[in-house]
């Protein structure tokens, strides 16, 4: 068996809004996984009604995207597949965006001959915003483990 057969990975992130049809494959996969496989739904979540991220985001990183509500993420799963496990750890990624803004900030030197100060503080908002965002707890990063049938005698996560 190998390791496609026993997993799949997803990440749908800011691209919710194409959820069907990127669902539509990873549950095409999910029958392709071998008996007891699992896949894996990796997404950034709001606790509120969908919505837009900030205009300068939208138009910038991700073009025509959306935060999903929990809501829209259970909708969009539901008869396709079982949920195992909806791991949150949210509270953790705040300090994840600000290493990757300091490793940005460091590598300026190198970066500086490839893109413009206007590239530099585009993504200087983009990474400070979101890092605020999960600090304030408003977005989440959550991990969800899905089966197409269900495990026998229930998943067991390993954390």
């Amino acid at each position: 068996m190998t390791n496609d057969e026993q997993i799949t990975w997803l990440a749908l992130g800011y691209q919710f809004r194409n959820h069907p049809a990127v669902l539509a494959g990873n549950e095409e996969g999910g029958r392709r996984l071998a008996r007891g496989g699992l896949s894996l739904l990796h997404t950034i979540g709001t606790n509120h009604a969908p919505n837009r991220p900030d205009p300068r985001i939208e138009r910038c990183i991700f073009p025509n995207s959306q935060v999903p509500a929990m809501s829209q993420v259970a909708d969009a799963l539901e008869r396709r597949f079982v949920v195992e496990d909806w791991h949150n750890f949210g509270a953790d990624y705040e300090r994840t965006l600000l290493a990757w803004l300091d490793n940005f900030d460091n590598a300026r030197p190198s970066l500086a001959k490839d893109y413009d100060e206007s590239f530099r503080r585009m993504w200087r908002f983009y990474l400070a915003a979101s890092a605020a965002t999960f600090r304030a707890r408003r977005d989440q990063l959550w991990r969800i483990v899905l089966s197409p049938n269900g495990v026998s005698g229930g998943y067991r996560s390993p954390r």
